[in-house]
């Protein structure tokens, strides 16, 4: 069934939600951890100065390089959240959706996203609230999430909760 992800999430809601609430500036540069096909990053592409998908997937990125092809400030790279090949403080907003849940060390890879995340930047978790599925969050895993924000270095950690294509979102956002 992996096959459909790519048919069902060309831009889902919760994309253009990351992008809005990441409130980005012609001057941001922005990673999306666990992009996928990358209908996050074209959807901040004309609003930054770069915009930059990681995934582990080669299939994943292969479809995301082919819908891009033609955005000159997009780029992507292999690579899973517990090892991004950045530089430290690269980016002023790094987000992941939908995402987090198939990281094999979560703590490490929220490590990662404040390393590369310039201070003051912002970085935003999306997860389903879906208590009892694989791929959701309940209120303990939020409680986890904003733990390990806070453990990496992360300020100003919150959550706020969100109907997104008749589904709750939780939305959690931390500063570097």
């Amino acid at each position: 069934m992996s096959w459909l992800y790519p048919i069902l999430h060309r831009k889902p809601a919760s994309n253009l939600l990351v992008v809005e609430l990441a409130a980005l500036t012609s001057g941001d540069r922005v990673l999306d951890i666990g992009c996928g096909p990358g209908a996050a990053v074209r959807g901040a592409a004309p609003l930054v100065e770069e915009a930059v998908g990681a995934d582990p997937s080669g299939r994943m990125l292969h479809l995301a390089h082919r819908r891009s092809r033609r955005i000159p400030n997009v780029r992507y790279v292999q690579a899973p959240a517990h090892h991004l090949p950045f530089e430290d403080d690269l980016f002023t907003a790094v987000w992941t959706i939908h995402s987090m849940h198939h990281w094999g060390d979560e703590e490490a890879g929220i490590s990662e996203a404040h390393r590369v995340l310039g201070s003051g930047g912002r970085f935003l978790v999306v997860e389903r609230i879906d208590p009892g599925k694989p791929w959701g969050v309940d209120a303990a895993g939020i409680h986890r999430i904003t733990s390990m924000m806070r453990k990496a270095g992360f300020a100003d950690v919150d959550w706020t909760k969100h109907r997104v294509g008749g589904a709750d979102e939780a939305v959690i956002v931390g500063r570097g």
